[in-house]
C-alpha cells in the first residue's frame, strides 16, 4: 500500500484538515472503525481483495495524522469465512477476531501470528448465510458485550440463537467454548414471508423480482448503531437468503441498564427482548401492538421506524417515517412521527408529535445544534415541480429545515423550524442536486454542526451552519451557499461518513476513493 500525497491544510479559522487517505494493494471490500483493544480509540480494519483472490483483513492503528500506512496485524481469511467481527471472547487483553462460517464461529487472537496454535472454535451449529458475492467480507455487528465473554447473536434456520461462554471451558481447541444461551426460535422472530423491505421497515408491497421462490433474510450491517431501525438496505446489504425470511433485530439499551437490549418489528407488533447480562429470555419481555396511528393504508403507504433518542434522556426514542406514495411525477406526503420512549412503551397511544410534508424525497437527521441537550431535528427535502410547472421548465427545488428540540408538553420540537433554506435548480444544475449529504458535526470549531457533501465526480466539500441573534431581528440561522472548504479528493457519492475519530471535538470525513479510503483528519487551531 501507498500513503496518499497530497496534504491539504486550511488556512486561518479554527480547524483544519490533513489528507490522511489511504490506497491498499487490492480491492476494498468493506472498512470498519472498531475499538479492537478497547482503549478508548478505534483502530480502522479493512477487508481487501487481494489481486491472487485471496481475502485479507488489515487493522490500521491511529497516530497523530491519521491512520498508520503500515498495518498492525495482516489476517488472511480463509475461503469458507463468511463474515467477521470482534469480541472479547479470550482471556488475553483486548478483542480477538471473530470469524464466521456456515459450520459455526471462531476466534482468532491478534496476539499471535498465523493460524497454527491460534484459531479456537466458539460455536459448533449450522448457521445460515449466503452472501450475494464470493468476493465479499462484510462486517458481523451482533457482538454483546458481556462480563466474563461477550455474547454472539447468530443466525439459525429456526431463528436466532444467543451463544455465550460455556461453564466448563473447552479443553481441545476444536471443541466449541460457547453454547447457545437463549434460543428464540421461530416463535420469538415471526418469519416474514415476502417482505423485502429490510430490518424493521413494514413496507406492504408484492414479492417482486423473486421467482424462484426465496426470500431475503435482512441482517442490517447498520442495525447495531445510532439509528438500528433504518430501512435503507439495498440487494447488497443482505446476508442471509433461504426459503423463510426473518426481520433483522435492532440493539438498543431501551430500559437504561447499560447493556444492549434486543428489539423486533413483526408486522403488527414490536417485540422487546431485555439483556439479564447478556442473556435473554426465549419470549418478549414486552409486546407493543401498533397503534392504529402506525396502521398503513395498503400499498400507498409505507412506514419506516428509526431509534433514536429525541428527548436527550439517554435512552431510545421512536422516530417514524410515513409516506403516501404520489402517481408518476409527483412529490408524496409524508408524515414524520415523534414517539417518545417513557420507560414503559415505545409505541404510546398517540404520537407525541406528528410533522407533516410534501416532499418526493426526504432525509431525516437527529443533532444538536444550539448545545442545549436537547436533539433538533434536520430535514432536507427534495420537492419536484407540479405537471403544470413542467410545461415553462423543470425546477426542483432543495430546502433545508431545522426544528429546535423543545421541553414542552404537546412537542417534542417546535412547531416552527429556526431555518427554513431552499435551493433551486433546473434541469442544466439538476447534479447539484445529486449529492450526498451529512448535517451532523461540526467542522470548522464554531460549535456549529456543518454539511459534508459529495458530488457525482466524487468531490468532497464543506459547507458552515452560521448563527447570529440581534434583539430586532431575532435568532438567524443559516447555511452557507459557498463551500467553507473544497478538497482535492475522491470519494464515493454512494458512500460518506462523519465520524469524530480522533476525539477532538470536530468531524472527521470518511469516503471510500477509487481504489482505497478517502480520509480527511480534522485539526484545531489550524
Amino acid at each position: 500500500m501507498i500513503p496518499a500525497l497530497c496534504l491539504a491544510l486550511s488556512l486561518g479559522g479554527a480547524s483544519g484538515y490533513v489528507d490522511a487517505s489511504l490506497e491498499f494493494e487490492g480491492e476494498l471490500l468493506d472498512f470498519r472503525f472498531v475499538d479492537v483493544d478497547r482503549d478508548g480509540r478505534s483502530e480502522l480494519v479493512v477487508a481487501l481483495l487481494q489481486p491472487d483472490g485471496r481475502r485479507r483483513l488489515q487493522v490500521h492503528v491511529q497516530n497523530d495524522r491519521g491512520f498508520e500506512v503500515k498495518s498492525a496485524h495482516e489476517v488472511d481469511v480463509l475461503e469458507d469465512v463468511i463474515a467477521f467481527g470482534f469480541g472479547d471472547v479470550r482471556e488475553e487483553a483486548g478483542c480477538e477476531l471473530l470469524l464466521l462460517t456456515r459450520s459455526g464461529a471462531y476466534s482468532y487472537s491478534l496476539q499471535k501470528n498465523g493460524y497454527r496454535g491460534n484459531i479456537a472454535r466458539l460455536v459448533d451449529a449450522p448457521l445460515l448465510y449466503d452472501v450475494p458475492s464470493p468476493r465479499a467480507l462484510p462486517y458481523w455487528p451482533y457482538v454483546l458485550e458481556a462480563a466474563g465473554g461477550d455474547r454472539l447473536l447468530l443466525p439459525e434456520r429456526e431463528g436466532f440463537a444467543v451463544y455465550g461462554p460455556s461453564s466448563q471451558p473447552a479443553a481441545d481447541p476444536q471443541q466449541a467454548s460457547y453454547v447457545r444461551v437463549t434460543d428464540f426460535g421461530a416463535g420469538g422472530f415471526t418469519p416474514a414471508a415476502g417482505d423485502e423491505a429490510g430490518p424493521a421497515t413494514r413496507d406492504r408491497r408484492d414479492d417482486e423480482g423473486q421467482g424462484d421462490g426465496r426470500q431475503k433474510i435482512r441482517i442490517a450491517l447498520g442495525a447495531a448503531t445510532s439509528s438500528p431501525l433504518l430501512g435503507e438496505l439495498d440487494a447488497g446489504d443482505s446476508l442471509l437468503t433461504d426459503s423463510k425470511s426473518y426481520r433483522a433485530p435492532a440493539l438498543a439499551d431501551v430500559d437504561g441498564d447499560g447493556t444492549k437490549d434486543l428489539v423486533m418489528l413483526t408486522d403488527d407488533e414490536l417485540q422487546v427482548y431485555l439483556s439479564r447480562g447478556g442473556s435473554f429470555r426465549g419470549e418478549p419481555d414486552r409486546r407493543e401492538a401498533f397503534p392504529d396511528y402506525l396502521k398503513t393504508e395498503g400499498e400507498s403507504e409505507s412506514l419506516v421506524l428509526r431509534l433514536e433518542d429525541l428527548d436527550g434522556d439517554g435512552d431510545p426514542d421512536i422516530l417514524g417515517t410515513v409516506e403516501k406514495e404520489g402517481d408518476g411525477f409527483e412529490d408524496s406526503d409524508l408524515r414524520l412521527l415523534l414517539l417518545i420512549n417513557d420507560g414503559k412503551r415505545l409505541l404510546p397511544e398517540v404520537p407525541n408529535q406528528v410533522l407533516r410534508i410534501e416532499a418526493a424525497v426526504m432525509r431525516v437527521e437527529v443533532l444538536d445544534a444550539n448545545h442545549d441537550g436537547r436533539p433538533d431535528l434536520s430535514l432536507r427535502k427534495f420537492n419536484l415541480p407540479s405537471l403544470v410547472e413542467t410545461v415553462t421548465g423543470l425546477e426542483f427545488t432543495m430546502t433545508y429545515l431545522l426544528f429546535l428540540g423543545e421541553d414542552a408538553r404537546d412537542r417534542v420540537v417546535a412547531r416552527k423550524p429556526a431555518m427554513k433554506q431552499s435551493e433551486t435548480f433546473d434541469e442544466n444544475s439538476v447534479a447539484e442536486v445529486l449529492k450526498y449529504r451529512v448535517f451532523e458535526l461540526d467542522c470548522d470549531g464554531d460549535e456549529l454542526p456543518d454539511v459534508v457533501e459529495v458530488d457525482l465526480q466524487g468531490r468532497i466539500a464543506i459547507r458552515r451552519m452560521t448563527f447570529d441573534s440581534g434583539f430586532f431581528s431575532g435568532d438567524t440561522w443559516e447555511l452557507e451557499r459557498d463551500p467553507w472548504r473544497r478538497f482535492d479528493v475522491r470519494g464515493d457519492i454512494q458512500q460518506l461518513e462523519v465520524l469524530d475519530l480522533n476525539g477532538d471535538g470536530l468531524g472527521d470525513v470518511v469516503s471510500r476513493g477509487p481504489s482505497g479510503l478517502t480520509l480527511l483528519m480534522s485539526r484545531r487551531g489550524r
